[in-house]
């Protein structure tokens, strides 16, 4: 769980930026937004295949980061129409903590 939590929570932050509309001009994030594509998917892959070693665990953690994801990536969109610098930090700490709570529980 230790290991999973911040690879999840940092792979969703780039899941994120791929995905998603950066609405504020000049921001902190607007670097991140400019990311080669390519790279960001390799990484995504590889984050959702680093779960693979730890089984039934590694699922549970890949499925709630997702989740916390999508929830998170709709109430952006329709509150902002799109994510800023904040929202991604935001989205961070929940996947971290979706995690580490879940796999507390299991």
């Amino acid at each position: 769980a230790l290991l999973l939590a911040p690879l999840l929570s940092r792979a969703s932050l780039a899941a994120l930026f791929l995905t998603t509309p950066y609405v504020r001009s000049g921001g902190l994030g607007a670097a991140l937004v400019e990311a080669p594509r390519q790279a960001c998917v390799i990484a995504l892959l590889a984050s959702a295949a680093a779960c693979l070693p730890f089984g039934g665990r590694g699922l549970l953690a890949l499925v709630l980061a997702a989740a916390v994801f999508g929830l998170w990536r709709r109430a952006c969109m329709t509150r902002l129409g799109g994510c800023t610098g904040d929202t991604a930090g935001a989205l961070a700490e929940m996947v971290e903590v979706a995690v580490l709570v879940g796999l507390a529980l299991r």
